[in-house]
């Protein structure tokens, strides 16, 4: 039997310490060939001088673990103004509702072992990546976090951070203030400790061990002058949330992955210039040669090496392992705790060859 996961059931089965070691083990596994991701890939359709529509797939495998993912989502995408800035905006069918789900699937037999709506999970291994890169980047004394964002993800990633430092306290920003007052008050029940609202990016910044940004901005939110000697950032959103003079600052950086992202659009020339900028990334001039997440799990490249340096890492893109492994930690659990909706194995095998 294959298993439904929805996010309900992932919000019962997965948790933060043990997404960040299961990565950490799998980032390792990356490094030394035992597991493989294909770059992320996009389809998208303009449907509107204001609207288009975007496909985007993702796939990886851990051969330890024997499991194979395709993280699949559908969106229609537009770009907004909001509370002063540029945002990109997303959605399925209406605002409020989206469609992603994760296919797991075993690399020892072929059959499909889940299907796993994919809110939670996203989430938890975005802030988790975060989370072992920072075990590894940031002072092991840091112990203020400055949030520049109040999403999913700014919740997920001060979870992660908690999991390898002992916080004290959080300094949190957005610029919508009920947000960022819920955040304040939600966070600080979750982690067990402080965690304040303040009115701009800059006093986020200011006095912060780790910062980081998981906006929907298309415009800068962080400059690199603004970082403390001795601060650990991260971004989830690069491309845009970060000022051009930023790496300028930084005395250590780490990339995720070099992943060649592949895009295709449908429509013609002037379709495709019309269509919604958040399709169109701004691009930050970052170091021709950057280690990987990878590299600094294996000793390849050093990391901090001083107290008073200040790191980065660069959460730049998403990878199809990271819900392969995650994955495969939901569905086990699921099966030893009976959790999940059972599906058929009929339903999805055939008799007939490709």
């Amino acid at each position: 039997m294959a298993l439904l996961l929805n996010n309900e059931d992932v919000r019962n089965l997965l948790d933060m310490e043990s997404c960040v070691a299961a990565l950490e083990e799998a980032y390792r596994d990356l490094g030394e060939n035992q597991a493989v991701n294909r770059p992320k890939t996009y389809i998208v359709v303009p449907e509107g001088q204001d609207l288009s529509y975007s496909y985007c797939t993702m796939e990886g495998a851990s051969r330890r673990l024997g499991v194979v993912a395709i993280r699949m989502k559908s969106d229609m995408n537009r770009y907004v103004e909001a509370f002063g800035t540029g945002r990109h905006e997303k959605w399925a069918s209406r605002p409020g509702l989206f469609c992603g789900l994760v296919l797991l699937f075993s690399s020892r037999d072929g059959e499909l072992l889940a299907v796993v709506n994919d809110g939670l999970i996203q989430q938890m291994r975005v802030g988790a990546t975060s989370g072992v890169a920072a075990k590894y980047l940031a002072r092991e004394d840091a112990s203020v976090l400055g949030m520049i964002g109040s999403g999913g993800q700014a919740r997920s990633h001060a979870r992660a951070f908690a999991a390898v430092r002992k916080l004290k306290r959080i300094k949190i920003y957005s610029p919508n203030p009920e947000r960022r007052a819920a955040y304040a008050r939600e966070m600080a029940e979750a982690l067990g400790l402080e965690v304040v609202a303040v009115e701009s990016a800059k006093a986020a910044v200011e006095g912060a061990d780790i910062v980081a940004t998981c906006t929907n901005s298309i415009e800068p939110v962080i400059r690199g002058e603004q970082l403390c000697r001795g601060t650990h950032a991260t971004s989830v959103n690069a491309n845009h949330e970060l000022d051009d003079d930023f790496f300028k600052h930084v005395d250590v950086t780490v990339r995720h992955q070099i992943l060649d992202t592949k895009r295709y659009t449908a429509g013609s020339h002037e379709e495709i210039e019309r269509a919604p900028k958040a399709i169109r990334k701004r691009r930050v001039d970052t170091p021709a040669a950057l280690p990987t997440l990878p590299d600094l799990l294996l000793g390849k490249t050093p990391g901090r090496t001083q107290p008073d340096q200040i790191t980065y890492f660069n959460n730049n893109e998403g990878t199809g392992l990271q819900f392969a492994v995650c994955g495969a930690l939901a569905y086990q659990r699921a099966k030893e705790k009976g959790i999940g909706r059972e599906l058929p194995n009929e339903w999805f095998l055939q008799d007939i060859r490709d």
